[in-house]
């Protein structure tokens, strides 16, 4: 697990190649029960409230990136990653997608490709 964080931190802004979905959970899941302690702890501890909110700021764009990642993997376009700003019906779809196994056709996002040469809506 420790692997999957250094991996997480250190492909900060890539959302070129992908993430498999071990790496993706064992950084997704301590993510979610860490955000719901700090938001547990905030109702109780005013000085927790600071901490949620800088945990929200330094795990939001590495989540995006670790999610479009992981769309790659499943041969799905990183632009499908913006269905999960929907409320509950896309964030479900999405995490649906996060829960398949990864794709033998997802080659074409495991090189390192200009993003315009992407199938941008693949179904």
């Amino acid at each position: 697990m420790l692997n999957a964080y250094k991996s997480y931190f250190k492909n900060y802004i890539n959302i070129d190649g992908c993430t498999s979905k071990g790496e993706f959970w064992c950084v997704f899941i301590p993510n979610t029960i860490i955000s719901l302690l700090l938001q547990l702890a905030a109702r109780f501890v005013s000085d927790a409230q600071s901490l949620y909110i800088v945990f929200g700021l330094v795990t939001f764009v590495p989540n995006i990136t670790l999610g479009v990642r992981r769309l790659h993997d499943i041969n799905k376009s990183g632009w499908w990653y913006l269905l999960y700003f929907v409320p509950v019906i896309g964030q479900l779809i999405v995490l649906v997608w996060f829960l398949k196994d990864s794709s033998n056709s997802s080659q074409n996002y495991k090189k390192n490709k200009n993003y315009s040469d992407y199938d941008r809506f693949d179904y």
